[in-house]
């Protein structure tokens, strides 16, 4: 079940991930059926109202150059103990429930049973 669904196809034609041939296939569906078409303008709208401000600046004031050297750099017995730590305090969660969610048993005390004498 490769197939993609019309919103799939409309998403990549609005992303310009179509091919030409892809984009004239869907262009002739949509002439062809004008709830489709109805679905694409809607879907334009929508896509158009939502999509990112193209004149807001997005940058972050760290780049991955600047964060290489720095993951590089770190010593890798902080990650081996956090990680044993982890494993540490698992290990007693586990144990502690298992403990403590047992079913408390009662002692068992046998004693005699009275008999009548047979008849």
């Amino acid at each position: 079940m490769n197939e993609k669904t019309i919103l799939d196809r409309l998403h990549a034609r609005a992303q310009g991930w179509l091919t030409e041939s892809e984009c004239a296939e869907l262009e002739r569906e949509l002439a062809a059926d004008p709830a489709l078409a109805a679905l694409a303008e809607d879907y334009r709208s929508v896509h158009a109202l939502t999509a990112l401000d193209p004149d807001a600046e997005l940058s972050s004031r760290t780049s991955f150059e600047e964060l290489e050297p720095r993951l590089a750099g770190q010593p890798a017995w902080r990650r081996v103990a956090a990680a044993a730590a982890l494993l540490l305090i698992g290990g007693a969660t586990g144990y502690f429930a298992g403990r403590l969610g047992r079913a408390r048993e009662e002692p068992l005390y046998l004693r005699a049973i009275e008999l009548e004498p047979p008849r």
